[in-house]
């Protein structure tokens, strides 16, 4: 059943190779426009962060001292560490799935999606038992250069196209939770995503579905 936040990125016909080479260059990014209506605090990862462990270090301290005692479990390390922690057997431990979670600020949807959502008791639990959640903050443009030049070292032209629909429509889908799996065949793909217009129920619909 489609729910509001279903998003058609899945829907749209492939114009582009999948196999095609994608760098940062590929990627546009809808103009920001200033808006005095929402109040922008300071970036969950400050521009000029030393590195992508750093970056999602304070990215998860940042979230944590903004939304409360009740949030997920991000991941502290690189992104490559998280692609690593869940997508490399060993005989010992159980792969989880990998959600890359895309925080943006300027969207709208930015803080009912995160107090309502994200951080309910609910889908925190779901979260924190059976996936790896690894997040970044779009806000500002040197931080979105450099997660999509990391993206592009560790992730197939697929996923980036998923995360180049997105980027060229509004800043209102985000936040985003990227659903990430890997096939032996096919490389990595996008499950599935929430956007930042989803409600609980529509969001815990997706993360069901995701471990089925």
């Amino acid at each position: 059943m489609e729910t509001d936040c279903e998003s058609d990125f899945f829907s749209q016909d492939e114009t582009d190779d999948e196999n095609e080479y994608y760098d940062s260059k590929d990627f546009v990014y809808e103009e920001e426009q200033p808006n005095d209506r929402y109040y922008c605090p300071q970036p969950l990862v400050p521009e000029g962060v030393e590195n992508n462990i750093s970056g999602a270090l304070q990215f998860a301290e940042n979230f944590f001292l903004r939304y409360g005692n009740v949030v997920p479990n991000f991941y502290i390390g690189s992104l490559k560490d998280a692609i690593d922690e869940v997508f490399i057997e060993t005989d010992d431990v159980k792969l989880k799935p990998l959600i890359i979670y895309l925080h943006h600020d300027k969207s709208v949807c930015s803080n009912v999606f995160c107090s309502q959502v994200l951080c309910s008791e609910l889908v925190v639990a779901v979260l924190n038992r059976n996936f790896v959640i690894w997040g970044w903050d779009m806000t500002t443009k040197s931080n979105r250069s450099r997660l999509l030049e990391t993206m592009e070292c560790y992730l197939n032209a697929s996923c980036l196209q998923h995360l180049n629909r997105v980027m060229k429509s509004s800043v209102d889908h985000f936040p985003l939770m990227l659903f990430v799996t890997r096939d032996h065949r096919t490389g990595d793909t996008v499950l599935d995503l929430i956007v930042g217009n989803c409600s609980q129920e529509e969001a815990m619909t997706k993360l069901v579905d995701c471990l089925r």
